[in-house]
């Protein structure tokens, strides 16, 4: 359900005024509501009554005794009922005697079919704040989470001193044992040893190298590539890439990683050790995950603009060509209307300029674009050299893969020119003319092409990874676990509302796109269908 749907939700006292939008939104009375009231009670109750359904519907729980009545809401129940207007400054001037108060809410709530918050609800409660503490940022993220969660189920939500206590609880229970998981993975000496050096200056003096990781990344030139791929290398050198913390939830590191990012450093240094501690390692984890991230986007540009570039090139190419061309066919038209030659002379002397373009090979633009992007090597070799402390993972089928394999086996002996003895396996119908060029060096500058658009069409697709990635990481590790999820499948499907069944889900979707389908077909005019 939208978040604008769940605006009151969880609420005990109203706005000073309503807009006449959620006047009919969250706060209408149903004819069903107003013939259940007016059985029920007397004349003199109807609005009072009526205010506490409206309220109870939209907040979840029971409007609290001391709440102001915007006027609009208070004409709106009291019109409803066709009763006169009411003056009351809150609903304490309306009930003198609380007994009928709780009489009225407890009629409401059985009207409206909400139970009450006992003890197996709180257990549901408690379990799902358990699991969804794993991605909360902070508290009142929980607390929000859980009052919707016992709206959706038409429970009766507790007040918000007991329901923050219990999102607190779940709160730092996670917390503890993202702390244990970052005592199993990072050893206290490199620990310590992290805490010395991004807090140190960097060589130029310019800043600390936490302030140097906190500078956001530049736009997607060779520099700013560069730069990112400096600060991967530093977290690599502090042996981030081999913690473990698996056990930690994304979205509770991004949220921990924030704090370290918006807070000034001397403001971390008045904190616990164990936050420190713990900040500090989802900052960094974090921070190799989206600077990954962000050097494979800028690669993907800059190999994009290459390729620009070459298709540029290609394209003047092919316009120089097609001049060319029309020059011969000139050349052949005159020598046909001269006169002054016999016609055997003329005929054979045409035949020569025709030949130019006739025996020429007439191949396809994109080949003209492979063909710019081979001469356009150095910008290629630079940008695949960038990339060296950087392991990729991948299917071994994988074109991309096993032409980044080939590659760095080619750079790794030293070797600019393609040896006899080499093999390729990624190499499609389209780039091998070009890779098999009878000049070596030709061939290597070819397949160091064909490397780059294989890799980045690779990536895109998945076939080619990074682990310390979130968006380009293996497919398999952005999924809950296999074990985990075929013991608690039912649980988080329970949790989540979700049914058992793939295809009771789907048919949901499948009746609400056929309604949607129904009213977006162009159905014929009126006097065409009563024919």
């Amino acid at each position: 359900m939208s978040a604008f749907a769940y605006r009151y939700v969880g609420r005990e006292e109203l706005p000073a005024r309503l807009t006449e939008f959620d006047l009919r939104q969250f706060f209408h009375l149903t004819s069903a509501d107003i013939a259940a009231i007016r059985e029920r009670f007397r004349a003199d109750r109807f609005a009072a009554v009526g205010l506490q359904l409206v309220c109870l519907r939209a907040f979840g729980r029971p409007l609290d005794r001391f709440a102001a009545v915007p006027r609009n809401l208070l004409q709106y129940v009291c019109e409803a009922f066709s009763a006169p207007l009411l003056s009351i400054a809150s609903l304490k001037t309306l009930y003198q005697r609380r007994p009928t108060l709780y009489e009225h809410q407890q009629w409401v709530k059985e009207h409206l079919g909400i139970k009450p918050f006992d003890v197996t609800s709180q257990a549901a409660l408690l379990e799902m704040l358990r699991v969804q503490a794993a991605a909360a940022a902070d508290v009142d993220e929980l607390v929000t989470t859980a009052q919707r969660w016992l709206y959706d189920r038409c429970r009766l939500i507790p007040g918000q001193r007991q329901i923050t206590d219990m999102a607190r609880h779940a709160f730092s229970a996670y917390e503890a044992q993202m702390l244990a998981a970052v005592n199993r993975a990072v050893p206290a000496a490199t620990l310590q040893h992290c805490m010395e050096s991004v807090r140190s200056p960097r060589a130029d003096g310019s800043a600390t190298h936490l302030e140097w990781i906190k500078a956001p990344s530049g736009r997607n030139g060779p520099k700013n590539l560069a730069e990112t791929l400096d600060k991967i290398r530093y977290l690599k050198s502090l042996a981030v890439h081999e913690w473990n913390l698996d056990d930690i939830a994304l979205p509770k590191l991004r949220a921990y990683a924030q704090k370290v990012q918006a807070r000034r450093p001397a403001k971390t240094k008045t904190l616990k050790e164990s936050t420190q501690a713990l900040e500090l390692v989802c900052f960094l984890q974090m921070s190799l995950l989206e600077l990954t991230d962000i050097a494979m986007h800028q690669t993907s540009r800059r190999s994009q603009d290459l390729f620009r570039r070459a298709a540029s090139t290609a394209q003047s190419t092919h316009t120089r060509s097609a001049v060319e061309d029309r020059q011969q066919a000139l050349k052949a038209k005159a020598v046909l209307q001269d006169k002054s030659k016999s016609t055997e002379q003329r005929v054979d002397e045409a035949l020569k300029h025709l030949a130019v373009v006739t025996d020429a090979a007439h191949s396809s633009f994109a080949s003209h674009v492979r063909a710019a992007l081979t001469g356009d090597h150095q910008r290629i070799h630079a940008l695949l050299s960038g990339l060296e402390g950087l392991e990729f993972g991948g299917r071994e089928d994988d074109p991309g893969f096993a032409n980044l394999k080939a590659w760095r086996d080619l750079q790794t002996r030293k070797l600019n020119a393609l040896p006899e003895d080499f093999t390729e396996t990624g190499v499609g119908t389209a780039w091998y003319a070009l890779v098999h060029d009878p000049d070596p060096k030709r061939g290597y500058q070819a397949f160091s092409a064909c490397t780059m658009m294989s890799l980045r069409n690779s990536l895109r697709r998945g076939s080619v990874w990074i682990d310390h990635s979130m968006r380009f990481r293996d497919g398999d590790q952005m999924l809950i676990p296999a074990k985990e999820w075929e013991r608690d499948r039912v649980k988080y499907l329970g949790l989540l509302g979700l049914p058992v069944a793939a295809d009771t889900f789907i048919e949901q979707l499948l009746d609400t796109l056929r309604a949607g389908a129904w009213l977006l077909w162009p159905r014929p005019p009126l006097k065409a269908r009563s024919k």
